[in-house]
């Protein structure tokens, strides 16, 4: 483990998944604001339909992957970082 105590662990690890999810809930909200009220990005929204599946599942794919490297990346850092007590 890379904090000596559990209680700590628990809670440093508990404030990063937090802010994690604030700030991918954040993202998307933004995404939805803007959306709503620019016409431009609407029907950039219903062109999608002509864009082949393979493309999107693949872009799909490579933002889950980019997500899970970057949570894997600053828990790593989080840890090599991490006052030893």
């Amino acid at each position: 483990m890379c904090i000596s105590s559990v209680e700590d662990e628990i809670d440093g690890t508990g404030m990063y998944i937090e802010f994690f999810a604030v700030t991918r809930i954040m993202f998307v909200l933004g995404f939805v604001i803007i959306l709503v009220f620019s016409r431009k990005w609407q029907d950039e929204v219903w062109r999608i339909k002509f864009v082949a599946r393979k493309a999107i599942l693949t872009t799909v794919l490579a933002e889950v992957l980019t997500l899970a490297a970057y949570f894997s990346s600053a828990m790593a850092y989080q840890c090599y970082y991490q006052v030893r007590k």
